[in-house]
């Protein structure tokens, strides 16, 4: 069967989901543009159900009850959103978006570690009408919504010192 590494490249490779040719993954310290690796649809559902048969022997890891059930309930739904679909090319720019974050949900179950699931979503860029696909880890987005509650929590700190007290 696989073994953890084997898995994990398999599950980056199968990435067509993607949504998008090129996606932009933001970090900290830079803007990064990856183009994913094509795999046909065939080949996905093929995997998919390799991957289930591996998880049903234990591999990578053991799976408790409710992963379990997260993994096929999230392979449903690949399987449902795919449907009789036989490219890519046939998905609109949403349904792609979908597909991505499913398979990125998928993979998060299987290995274990929700802090490096790559969510996707489409974002208007300040002083544009334009939508622009963003990709961002669950830790990056984790990060942002902190600090930015951190930034109004402050102002808010900041609104209240300088009111005055009421007599």
């Amino acid at each position: 069967m696989f073994n953890s590494g084997k898995l994990f490249l398999m599950a980056c490779v199968v990435i067509f989901v993607a949504g998008c040719n090129s996606t932009s993954y933001s970090t900290a310290s830079q803007q990064q543009v990856t183009t994913p690796e094509l795999v046909s649809i065939p080949e996905y559902i093929e995997f998919l159900n390799t991957l289930e048969n591996s998880i049903a022997e234990g591999e990578p890891r053991r799976l408790d009850e409710d992963e379990r059930r997260q993994f096929d309930s999230i392979k449903s739904s690949l399987v449902s959103l795919i449907g009789h679909r036989q490219d890519i090319n046939q998905f609109d720019q949403y349904d792609k978006e979908r597909l991505f974050n499913l398979h990125q949900r998928l993979q998060t179950v299987v290995i274990g570690d929700p802090s490096t699931q790559v969510i996707c979503r489409q974002e208007r860029t300040t002083g544009s009408n334009m939508r622009q696909t963003r990709c961002i880890t669950r830790q990056q987005a984790d990060d942002e919504r902190r600090r930015s509650s951190e930034f109004f929590g402050d102002l808010i700190d900041a609104g209240r010192s300088i009111m005055p007290v009421g007599n």
